[in-house]
């Protein structure tokens, strides 16, 4: 049986045997403070004490005590002071300050709390005095620090206010904190602390640090940012998805599938300048079970956040790719030739003159399937009429052979029955000149013996000359072109004003 050494003065007992393992009971009905100290006492029962209904101090200071049961202080009812200072206790009991509803002081100091939760905030609003000093803290939650912060003192009641011992913790300073830093950095009318000289130990870039001189960030909840929605991919690809987030502080990602199924690939992350840190999710030669929807979820202090990436397998590259240009092919509204052909660009090739009526071989190269074109052959500067044009489309690759075929038989009737009609004009020119030379008379109708070609134009005719189709030009110039010198593209071009419609050569 273990020994007691309990002294009684009035209301009042004190028990200070370190030999005492249990709480002693029978204490005096009518006791008022109570003090077990310097104990080898680990545990208090339930309703220890719930006799002593006018009990108002219990100081159980620096004992062993490293468990409370939230029941163990039930029926001090008239308890103003707890103290539980220097003692093993990882944890308290917060519930249980329901049953001291008189409580004003609550002394925790030199303990091994590492945590206030939340739900603290719901019992510690009756108190004037909290001291959580030299224990393990690292931070506190913003409902404690609400609390706190909207307390508000009775003007000229120096009891009134709150406070607070905070001093000798290992504090994160981090975004949780910010709260109380600035608190701390303002001097409040309402919440005084017993050690003013708060100072960070993590993180190392803060280590011993002032809270008035550190600067810390708010929390930010996490934003997920996605480079796609939707992946297209053939089977046998190697397929990276990628997904960034910001936030205070900084998120983690972490990636799974809609379905349950596991991941099939491996994660690699990267930090951009910009503070974006991303997870980028490689799948080596994708299958069909790949295929699916796959979820990116960034967490945080703050909270948390997802983004959805969908996963498409197809058979082959060849059919996506043919997809997707039938859709554009479909897409298109057909309109009208002449719109289309001035949509695209005029290609022109020129046949140097021959002296003696020959057929010349001009093959179209570059032809597209499924495309409409429209080739005339006609003399350089002139517009063409119908019957010198043709119209055919490449519908499909295998007819392109047949298609040449039919432009080659075009191209040579056409130039045959425009070639020999101007020889003959030109060769009876120049015999009619030789002839009026060599008999010395000088020929009046030498503007009538040919035909100009750099000013073939439909344009308004000459007074008097309304019935032909074409213009003239001094004999100089005539001479001029018909001279072997002439080059094979003019350099100067005759301005047409043809209609819309018309095509030139």
């Amino acid at each position: 049986m273990n020994s007691l050494f309990c002294i009684c003065l009035s209301r009042s007992v004190i028990c200070n045997d370190p030999e005492i393992s249990l709480v002693p009971a029978s204490f005096p009905a009518d006791t008022s403070k109570l003090r077990i100290e310097k104990t080898a006492i680990k545990r208090i029962p339930s309703e220890a004490f719930n006799y002593l209904s006018n009990l108002e101090f219990l100081w159980m200071s620096f004992n062993v005590l490293a468990s409370l049961n939230t029941d163990s202080f039930r029926g001090l009812y008239s308890l103003e002071e707890l103290r539980l200072d220097g003692n093993s206790l990882t944890t308290f009991p917060w519930e249980s300050l329901m049953d001291m509803p008189s409580l004003r002081l609550l002394d925790l100091h030199n303990n091994q709390l590492s945590s206030v939760p939340p739900e603290a905030t719901l019992y510690i609003k009756n108190l004037t005095y909290l001291d959580l000093s030299s224990n393990n803290l690292l931070t506190l939650p913003s409902e404690v620090l609400a609390t706190w912060l909207t307390i508000k003192a009775v003007q000229g009641l120096e009891s009134s206010k709150m406070i607070l011992g905070l001093h000798d913790n290992p504090w994160l300073c981090d975004c949780r904190l910010y709260d109380l830093v600035q608190f701390q950095k303002s001097p409040s009318l309402s919440v005084a602390f017993i050690d003013t000289r708060l100072r960070c130990a993590d993180p190392e870039s803060l280590s011993g640090v002032l809270f008035s001189d550190a600067e810390l960030r708010r929390c930010q909840s996490p934003r997920v940012h996605t480079a796609v929605a939707r992946v297209r991919s053939a089977v046998g690809n190697n397929v990276l998805l990628r997904c960034g987030t910001i936030g205070v502080p900084i998120p983690e990602l972490a990636w799974r599938r809609a379905d349950g199924k596991l991941l099939n690939g491996t994660v690699q992350q990267e930090n951009s300048k910009e503070g974006i840190v991303w997870s980028i999710l490689s799948v080596p030669a994708v299958s069909f079970y790949d295929s699916g929807k796959y979820i990116c979820k960034a967490t945080n202090y703050a909270g948390s956040a997802e983004a959805v990436i969908s996963l498409i397998i197809s058979d082959s590259p060849k059919m996506e790719n043919q997809t997707a240009n039938a859709k554009k092919v479909k897409g298109k509204k057909p309109g009208p030739v002449v719109k289309a052909a001035y949509q695209e660009k005029l290609i022109a090739r020129y046949v140097s003159p021959r002296p003696t009526p020959a057929s010349a071989l001009v093959a179209p190269v570059g032809l597209v399937p499924k495309t409409k074109y429209i080739a005339c052959v006609c003399v350089k500067g002139l517009i063409p009429k119908k019957e010198q044009c043709v119209i055919f489309s490449t519908d499909a690759a295998a007819s392109a052979n047949g298609t040449q075929k039919l432009i080659n038989v075009v191209v040579i009737t056409v130039a045959c029955v425009i070639a020999v009609p101007l020889t003959v004009i030109v060769c009876c020119g120049a015999l009619k000149r030789k002839i009026q030379k060599f008999l010395g008379k000088k020929s009046k109708d030498i503007p009538d013996s040919y035909v100009t070609f750099e000013t073939l134009s439909p344009s308004t005719k000459a007074k008097g000359l309304e019935g032909e189709y074409l213009n003239r030009l001094n004999p100089e110039e005539s001479n001029r072109l018909l001279s072997a010198r002439s080059s094979l593209d003019s350099e100067s071009t005759a301005k047409i004003e043809g209609q819309p419609n018309e095509y030139f050569c």
